[in-house]
């Protein structure tokens, strides 16, 4: 594992554990966990781009299996890690904000900004995520992801599963 997951994996612990001075309340408590799924991606034929150091692009296709795990927190952080779509581990962590809510708060449009790990580009990526929130349940929700394509970085579009229990 690359020096810059094991960081990130610390930081994740760190923001998960209970507070040490007890005169501050727990505000990074555990609200959700979710599961990473799987990913469809739209044209699978077309492929992921990956960068070979040196050797230029190649293409391959997308791995559609991209099992993980998250836990949401109290003060909107967001953890966890998958097997992304190029089969490497991926390790984030981030802030969310929910923009819209219908439905009395069933369905929601959520946005998560932050970090990545496990691509080409930098062994750390930003990261901007949009997801759409539909409850199946007084607990459970399935989280949608739509993933855009994106130009010399993957040539297909893509909608990743997530199913959450709130806590």
């Amino acid at each position: 594992m690359r020096l810059s997951a094991l960081v990130l994996f610390a930081a994740l612990a760190l923001a998960v554990s209970p507070r040490v001075v007890a005169a501050e309340p727990a505000r990074s408590a555990v609200t959700a966990i979710g599961v990473h799924l799987w990913t469809h991606h739209v044209d699978g034929r077309a492929g992921c781009l990956r960068h070979a150091d040196g050797w230029g692009w190649y293409v391959y296709p997308c791995r559609d299996r991209t099992p993980g795990l998250y836990v949401r927190l109290a003060d909107r952080w967001i953890v966890g890690g998958y097997e992304n779509s190029i089969g490497r581990t991926s390790v984030y962590a981030g802030r969310t904000w929910t923009m819209v809510e219908v439905l009395d708060g069933r369905v929601a449009l959520d946005v998560a900004l932050g970090a990545v790990t496990g691509y080409d580009r930098a062994s750390v990526e930003p990261m901007v995520a949009a997801s759409v929130r539909v409850a199946l349940g007084e607990r459970v929700a399935l989280r949608l992801l739509p993933i855009p394509r994106i130009p010399r970085r993957t040539e297909t579009a893509a909608v990743h599963v997530a199913v959450e229990v709130r806590l």
